[in-house]
């Protein structure tokens, strides 16, 4: 069956139309690089929170100034500057292009690029900073993931924890930046149970008193720690709550108890009410929970608090955008029918209503050509695993295999086949004699459990080294406790380029204990 170019509308100010005017700001399609920094719990940093491509450094390895000033940040800026999205900012040109600048990602940083101009001094201290420094987190968020909750990586992953590495150096190089920035967030994991952001809030108290602070936070942390810190340091809040019943609430947020988050969550609006700061609720809406996304704006309205909501692309069954067209338009459909109801009865978030109603609808019509590899939507927005849908060619797995069966201490290269929602929608039958039974469960479910399943084989991951990486392959070494694990994951593309699969091929090159039977 043919392909059919993209038919959804495109709005007015889509595609490479430029960006609002704002003050003397050279144009750009986005300003992050030039105005913020985004830090990581493993010392990376990045320019927002959205493009994982492109690192401009790690503190581990480089100071602070270096990667504000280096060449990865300055590409980035280049690129931008001439509407180039290609450093790992794909998704927003999608955005854009889908639902239009106006709402997109890259519109939130105009406000604060109004001091910038031709003069490369102009941005040489960044204005804003999100600091993840850590991810300690008591939850297991069933969208999240080991690298940004501890908790998660320990009993969900069994990976071994996260190296520390925002050391002292670290903060003494912020310490020079810190003064210049008007708004500092921090996130994570969780704010308050992260030792690394105490430091940097004593910093603040001490050099920039009237940075602007904003913590996005799980709210179960209230203890006399948080209390001195809120004390030194005004704060405001964005509680990060995906429920509003007690059932979903628990069923997205694990491990958090639903009376004791929102007991804290009055707690800082006490605080917050006294001190003159603000608070707001972050909400993934999302296939779990969309059913009670009208009830809980009209909680948050009734209290006066403005909701933010957050896109949710990966993992792929938590993500609306990513259903079946039938079923994407079936929420649609269940949302519409609430809006005359729901709709007159907001207002502090009537906005954020209409927007999303607005952004399923935009969906629901590009939803029909997602399949496109030609189509913004469909080659931009959806990945298989890692891998983009769209690229040049054919896979070589042949190739892949000749180079993993000499690896194999066994003689034997193992197999799981990925759909593009990383779910398993295969495994060979020799998986089961290397995971026990229990990897016959994996075809239908989330590639995650792979993981699970290696660690109860194998015990605790304590490394995993990406040997090679392009368009169509990566190739990894992964070091368990008793074993050593050669990885290769490959895009299965046909010979237009196109993958709607991924495969990975899995070689036990190292065990030292036989892998039990039965488990």
């Amino acid at each position: 069956m043919a392909r059919v170019r993209i038919l959804g509308r495109r709005r007015r100010d889509a595609g490479g139309s430029p960006p609002p005017t704002v003050g003397s700001a050279p144009h750009s399609a986005c300003y992050a690089p030039s105005i913020q920094l985004y830090f990581q719990p493993d010392g990376d940093v990045r320019a927002c929170c959205h493009n994982f491509n492109h690192s401009l450094g790690n503190v581990a390895e480089q100071r602070l100034r270096e990667i504000w000033d280096g060449a990865a940040a300055e590409s980035l800026r280049t690129a931008l500057a001439a509407d180039d999205y290609s450093l790992g900012c794909r998704g927003c040109e999608a955005q854009v292009a889908i639902e239009g600048r106006a709402t997109s990602i890259p519109a939130r940083f105009d406000v604060h690029a109004g001091h910038l101009t031709d003069d490369p001094a102009s941005r040489r201290w960044p204005r804003l900073a999100e600091f993840n420094l850590s991810n300690a987190c008591n939850l297991q968020c069933i969208q999240c993931n080991g690298d940004l909750s501890s908790s998660i990586r320990a009993k969900r992953e069994g990976r071994a924890p996260l190296p520390k590495p925002y050391g002292d150096q670290f903060f003494e190089d912020l310490a020079e930046f810190l003064p210049h920035l008007t708004r500092a967030q921090f996130a994570g994991g969780e704010p308050f149970m992260a030792p690394e952001n105490y430091r940097v809030w004593e910093l603040l108290a001490e050099v920039a008193p009237t940075c602007e602070v904003v913590v996005v936070t799980n709210a179960t942390q209230w203890n006399r720690r948080v209390e001195d810190i809120l004390e030194r340091v005004p704060m405001s809040f964005a509680f990060s709550i995906d429920g509003i019943t007690k059932e979903t609430y628990e069923a997205v947020r694990v491990d958090a108890d639903f009376e004791e988050t929102f007991a804290n969550v009055e707690r800082y609006r006490d605080y917050a009410a006294r001190v003159g700061t603000q608070v707001a609720m972050n909400h993934c809406l999302m296939v779990q929970n969309h059913h009670e996304f009208a009830d809980y704006l009209l909680w948050a309205d009734q209290r006066g608090i403005p909701v933010n909501v957050s896109v949710v692309r990966q993992p792929g069954h938590c993500s609306i955008a990513r259903l079946p067209v039938a079923e994407l338009r079936e929420v649609l459909a269940r949302l519409e029918a609430q809006d005359p109801v729901v709709r007159p009865q907001l207002t502090l978030n009537a906005h954020v209503w209409e927007r999303e109603l607005a952004r399923i609808r935009d969906w629901a019509e590009a939803g029909a050509v997602v399949d496109d590899p030609t189509s913004e939507f469909g080659g931009a927005a959806y990945n298989v695993m890692s891998f983009r849908r769209s690229g040049s060619g054919p896979h070589d797995e042949q190739a892949a295999r000749a180079d993993l069966l000499p690896l194999a201490h066994d003689g034997v290269v193992h197999e799981l086949t990925i759909g593009p929602d990383d779910r398993v929608s295969a495994s060979s039958p020799s998986l089961v004699v290397l995971l026990g039974d229990e990897a016959d469960q994996l075809v239908g479910g989330s590639v995650q459990g792979l993981q699970g399943l290696s660690t109860a084989t194998f015990g605790t991951m304590l490394d995993h080294e990406v040997l090679h990486q392009d368009d169509d392959r990566i190739d990894a070494v992964v070091t368990y406790r008793h074993a050593v694990l050669r990885l290769t994951t490959l895009a299965l593309r046909n010979e237009q380029g196109w993958a709607d699969e991924a495969k990975i091929l899995l070689a036990v090159q190292q065990l030292d204990r036989p892998v039990p039977a039965q488990r």
